[in-house]
Parts: structure tokens; sequence; C-alpha cells
């Protein structure tokens, strides 16, 4: 993985259905982290971290329904290779530190607004509601986690170039 900010752009150009997975797998490798050696207040807030993320798949997998018909004979054209499966790459992002998960968390919704803006004004509306639908959400992903910055501070890991 080169850089975080490659990264939001690769995971932003998945398939919707693929970014689905991945947020899936984030949600889960976040309810690993932290039970045993922290605080039940770590614990609580990951869980609702990845409540926050399960929510924001809701309208996410609206908007790949919509897409899935016209997607039907372009299975490979519309994916990108991160170099891994899914479920590694969101075990690295989990590891990141909360601060760092807050922006990777922000830059991906970012990325989806402008998604969202372009559909928009090429007349995909009801694509384009469900994206933001998915912004909101994932906004609402860095309110626990910003509460774990508040209170605990940068104890997670930097994301390894493989440079």
């Amino acid at each position: 993985m080169e850089s975080l900010d490659k990264l939001v752009k690769d995971l932003g150009n998945l398939r919707y259905d693929k970014l689905v997975g991945f947020i899936y797998e984030l949600a889960s490798e976040l309810e690993k982290r932290d039970y045993s050696f922290r605080s039940w207040e770590i614990y609580v807030e990951l869980g609702d971290t990845a409540d926050a993320l399960r929510k924001a798949n809701i309208p996410l997998k609206r908007a790949w329904d919509i897409c899935e018909p016209y997607m039907r004979g372009h299975c490979g054209q519309h994916s990108v290779d991160l170099g891994k499966p899914l479920y590694e790459v969101a075990k690295e992002v989990s590891s990141l530190g909360y601060d760092k998960l807050v922006g990777f968390v922000y830059d991906l919704a970012d990325d989806l607004n402008k998604q969202a803006n372009k559909d928009f004004f090429r007349g995909r509306k009801q694509l384009a509601a469900c994206l933001l639908d998915t912004v909101d959400a994932l906004r609402n992903v860095n309110v626990p986690l910003k509460r774990l910055c508040e209170r605990y501070g940068n104890v997670r890991k930097e994301i390894k170039s493989d440079s």
C-alpha cells in the first residue's frame, strides 16, 4: 500500500458492492481491537464505530442495487486491484491511530461526496441521493472515533508503505 491518500482513491474507485464488503470487514476488524488490554470505554466506542460503519453500508448497498443492472457484462472493467484481499486492507486500516482513522473515514466520505455530485449533474439523482446518505453516515462514524482521540490520543500504528 503506497499511501493512505492512494488507498482512499482506490477504495473510492471500487464497485459499490466491493466497497460494501470493505466497510463490513473494517467494522468487523474494529470490533476485534482493544478489548482486553484497554478499557470498557474503548470497547464501547469501537463498537459504536463498527455500528456506524454498518449503517453507512445500507445506502451504499442501495447505490449498488441501482448500478448492478448496468454492470452486467462489465465484471472486471470497473474494479480496482488493491494488491491484497479486502479483509487484509481492512485489518491494516483498523490498526491506524485513531486520528489517522478519523482522517481516512473523512477522506473516503469526501471522495464519495464528489462521486455523488458528479452523478447528480449527470441526472442520476437517485444514485446521488444514496451516495449522499452514505457520506452522511460515514461522517457519523467519526463521532465515536473523535471521542477516542480526545480520551486516549493516538494509540495505533501507521500504515507502512511498501516502497
